[in-house]
């Protein structure tokens, strides 16, 4: 037990926080060795993108500089609404992911153009409220649909299959989509 003074006790105590406070701060303003920060969105070097609705600054530069994705994929974390999209361009070979429409990652790929044919719809037709009927209206009947269990979020998806694209949805909103997908076979009846 600490015993003499407040003023020598508070002394004590006090040096080893400024210390810790002291080292906090430095480490925090070091970073964390020598990661890379994702790379931004840096519109002051580079010249002024054309903005096309519903797309962000890198996603309407990757655009102008690829066209539309060949195919992607778009999902929406169920307990938030950030929005996670992946871009493929198979027959270039490369890829990239956004987050909520800011560019994290660009990569390559092998080219399945051959197997997955370029998709003629576009990221930003696909929203968190989009319904089922919304997507039917725009990619025509579904071919098949599924109520599926979520195990890990403790309720009910629907899958919905359409000739080009997978959705799907919970409490009727959508949750995930992708482009890469091939034309199922139904067998003919008989």
């Amino acid at each position: 037990m600490l015993r003499g003074n407040k003023s020598q006790r508070s002394r004590l105590i006090g040096a080893p926080l400024v210390f810790l406070t002291f080292l906090i701060v430095t480490v925090v303003l070091a970073g964390c060795g020598n990661q890379s920060s994702p790379p931004a969105s840096n519109t002051q070097s580079e010249p002024d993108v054309s903005l096309i609705p519903g797309l962000s600054a890198d996603q309407s530069r990757m655009v102008n500089q690829l066209g539309y994705p060949e195919q992607f994929f778009v999902s929406y974390d169920p307990s938030g609404s950030t929005r996670m999209e992946t871009w493929s361009y198979p027959s270039k070979a490369k890829s990239s992911d956004f987050s909520d429409g800011r560019l994290l990652n660009q990569g390559t790929l092998e080219d399945q153009s051959a197997e997955y044919p370029p998709t003629t719809l576009h990221p930003q037709d696909f929203t968190l409220t989009m319904t089922v009927e919304e997507a039917s209206r725009m990619l025509g009947e579904p071919v098949y649909s599924q109520d599926v269990e979520d195990s890990l979020m403790s309720g009910k998806n629907t899958v919905v299959v359409f000739n080009n694209a997978i959705l799907q949805f919970r409490s009727g909103e959508l949750l995930s989509m992708d482009t890469q997908v091939k034309a199922p076979e139904i067998p003919a009846a008989k």
